[in-house]
């Protein structure tokens, strides 16, 4: 099965993503996540939260593999540091149902 990501940090570097998926970054369409706000980095790296009002701008991934998402898991920490939810980002006058890693509160 194939998914969406919003990226809005460092997988938005083709390098990063590179490395720890082991293929090249699919081509991102510019995306925006409403109610979520940047928060303080953990360990220098960029973490976003819940804040109504706010918006984070990045990028949607499209075909996402599900053996790519298990490595981008274990990258992200998700459920230590980050969870993967699921979110509606606006693309332009659309919106797209995704992943995003969030900071744990």
């Amino acid at each position: 099965m194939n998914h969406c990501l919003f990226v809005y940090g460092s997988l938005r570097d083709e390098r990063v993503y590179f490395n720890v998926v082991g293929e090249p970054k699919p081509i991102g369409r510019d995306a925006v996540l409403n109610d979520y706000a940047y928060a303080a980095p953990i360990d220098g790296y960029p973490v976003i939260v819940s804040e109504a009002g706010e918006k984070v701008a990045g990028e949607i991934l499209e075909e996402i593999s599900d053996a790519a998402l298990a490595k981008l898991d274990a990258y992200e920490e998700n459920g230590v540091d980050y969870h993967r939810i699921r979110v509606w980002v606006a693309t332009g006058e659309t919106k797209v149902d995704a992943f995003v890693y969030v900071g744990m509160k």
